[in-house]
């Protein structure tokens, strides 16, 4: 009976003993709001704790100890611990921090009177619609603060329109582009000179598939006359000597060789 006495004794002691040094407390606003998720510091052992979802919190301390309470949006607070804070809860307020609001200009402050707000609320639009005219006039009279482009035409299409003025001569332009194709087409598609003629010959004779017309029956000279037979019918140096195209000569010598073997047939029969 003792030993359960003593042993009763030494758990009160143990039990009083910490909470002694125990700071319980409960977080409120001003309103009496529990404030939930505020942090408490102790600023001598710097133990934190979070006040839970009812604004209540525990924390060791001891006397003396100063004992910090921060939350957003509101003040913060400070307790000095005291030997009577161990033996009741504590309450600690936090008061909200004051937002201004910024000072706003009414332009129209209406008096009432329907009538006379009317004719204030018009007179007000007016001068702003008259500003806004003002405003834009002097933009529209102000000199503009880039380069204009100039309206010029390439040198082949030159033919004496005025573009700064609006205007466009379409025949002038029609002509122009006509010049322009025909300067390009005319380099490449002129009459063949009788040495050109013979070096695009020569060309064909080494680039085209020899054994295809000698196995049609055609070789050696009459291969040459071949040549110079399609280019007749088909114009080949005046198109291709500048422009060689092997596949599309041998296309025309194929269409050419039927007719050929023709005319060659008459000749020797005559």
């Amino acid at each position: 009976m003792s030993r359960l006495l003593l042993f009763t004794c030494s758990l009160l002691s143990v039990l009083f003993s910490a909470q002694s040094n125990t700071i319980i407390g409960t977080v409120v606003s001003e309103f009496g709001d529990k404030l939930p998720n505020t942090l408490v510091i102790n600023m001598r052992s710097e133990d934190r704790v979070m006040s839970d979802k009812d604004g209540n919190f525990l924390i060791k301390a001891i006397s003396s100890d100063e004992l910090r309470f921060i939350r957003t949006n509101y003040e913060r607070s400070t307790l000095s611990v005291k030997d009577g804070d161990f033996s009741r809860p504590t309450v600690i307020k936090l008061k909200a921090l004051e937002y201004l609001i910024p000072e706003l200009e009414l332009g129209f402050v209406p008096t009432g009177n329907l009538k006379k707000d009317v004719l204030r609320l018009e007179t007000v639009t007016d001068r702003k619609v008259a500003s806004l005219n003002n405003n834009l006039n002097k933009y529209m009279k102000s000199n503009p603060n880039y380069t204009m482009p100039k309206n010029n035409a390439g040198n082949s299409f030159n033919s004496g329109a005025d573009l700064s003025k609006g205007s466009l001569d379409i025949g002038g332009l029609a002509n122009g582009l006509s010049q322009l194709l025909s300067s390009n087409s005319s380099s490449n598609k002129t009459t063949a000179t009788y040495s050109e003629r013979e070096t695009f010959y020569r060309k064909v004779r080494a680039v085209i598939d020899v054994d295809y017309f000698a196995n049609a029956g055609i070789v050696d000279y009459d291969l040459d006359r071949l040549i110079a037979f399609a280019d007749v019918r088909y114009d080949l140096a005046k198109i291709y000597r500048n422009n060689f195209n092997k596949s599309k000569i041998e296309e025309y010598l194929k269409l050419a060789m039927t007719d050929f073997k023709i005319n060659n047939s008459k000749k020797k029969v005559n």
